[in-house]
């Protein structure tokens, strides 16, 4: 729940749905350390929310993929942090 919502907030899947990113400049529109960009990166991965494109690049996974433009959810997933 932590790592869906650390994508939500920080807008992950709209910027991935633009399509496959590199990770450096990824990191720097997200506002991460590259270091810390990796570990969200790759939790979101084993949880098929982005997926590798490659040595450095990332996209949207198959579960990532239904939370664009969904507001419904991400205000659910905001929502959800709020009680736990």
């Amino acid at each position: 729940s932590q790592v869906l919502l650390a994508c939500v907030r920080l807008r992950l899947f709209d910027v991935l749905a633009e399509g496959p990113q590199e990770l450096a400049p990824l990191a720097r529109r997200l506002g991460l350390p590259e270091a810390g960009a990796v570990r969200l990166l790759d939790a979101a991965a084993a949880l098929q929310l982005v997926e590798r494109r490659g040595p450095r690049h990332h996209g949207l996974g198959p579960l990532g993929a239904a939370m664009v433009g969904n507001e419904a959810i991400a205000a659910m997933v905001e929502h959800h942090a709020a009680l736990y």
